[in-house]
């Protein structure tokens, strides 16, 4: 898990771009529009963005808040205890169905531990079943229902 520099943006930006143009090409209202490059680029520069190796090949990016997304009109998480909601998750698509994702979210939550934390936490669109069973095999549980950006969705937390 390391904490991305300026000089990383060109190339964690891409694996965003790759996985909204497949989340469009496989008709899911996810990632559409991509993340504002310049959002994207201040949450670098404010330390919020990682990115996961293996060997010398990055495996993907993540961005870890210690607060709850700005585009959350409510929040049906607990807000007293330490947590970090993950955001933008993505893993280069050559990579597929090699359980990146879950090598990714392992060294969260690992990293999460260490640091006190107490729960990981995220928001996926209900449009995407896929995602809420793959969150629910990996330990994560559905706490309630909220509409983002327009898009009916689900807040997923993992107690630590």
């Amino acid at each position: 898990m390391i904490k991305a520099k300026k000089a990383d943006f060109e190339r964690l930006y891409a694996i965003i771009l790759e996985c909204s143009s497949w989340l469009k090409s496989e008709g899911i209202a996810q990632w559409n529009p991509p993340y504002p490059e310049k959002r994207f680029m201040e949450e670098i520069e404010k330390g919020k963005v990682f990115y996961f190796l293996e060997g010398k090949e990055i495996i993907g990016t993540a961005t870890l808040l210690k607060r709850k997304p700005d585009y959350y009109a409510g929040d049906p998480f607990d807000n007293k205890e330490k947590a970090w909601y993950i955001c933008r998750l993505a893993v280069p698509r050559k990579l597929k169905n090699r359980s990146m994702g879950i090598k990714i979210l392992s060294e969260i939550e690992e990293k999460a531990v260490k640091s006190g934390l107490r729960a990981l936490r995220l928001d996926i669109p209900k449009s995407n079943p896929f995602l809420e069973m793959y969150y629910t095999k990996l330990g994560f549980r559905n706490v309630g229902n909220g509409v983002l950006r327009g898009t009916p969705s689900l807040f997923m937390e993992k107690r630590l």
